[in-house]
């Protein structure tokens, strides 16, 4: 959406399958239909309503993110010296702090 406002894209993207409810599906047409008027008008593209559609999105993967990212900061956590002037703890492999690439034997 946001290419198609910048010009960048020439065609408005189609709405996602049962994301949008269709009160938010008619703001977001209203709003196309402001960027097309002010485009004709010389006039800045107006700013995105989010507040609008924001109440009726169903966020259901807040909690994952909050979950992957509480694992990536406890995972940081535990590669990291105390002393903050050396990047990671004495057994760590800088080239592989989180020992992706060790190979088991």
């Amino acid at each position: 959406m946001l290419l198609y406002a910048s010009g960048k894209r020439a065609d408005f993207p189609p709405f996602p399958e049962n994301y949008f409810s269709e009160f938010a599906k008619a703001v977001i047409n209203e709003y196309r239909l402001a960027i097309e008027n002010n485009r004709k008008r010389g006039q800045p593209v107006p700013e995105f309503p989010e507040q609008l559609i924001a109440r009726e999105l169903d966020n259901t993967w807040r909690d994952s993110a909050v979950e992957v990212l509480g694992n990536w900061m406890g995972a940081i956590y535990q590669v990291t010296n105390s002393d903050r002037r050396i990047p990671f703890m004495d057994d760590v492999d800088p080239d592989d702090p989180l020992g992706l690439n060790r190979v088991e034997k």
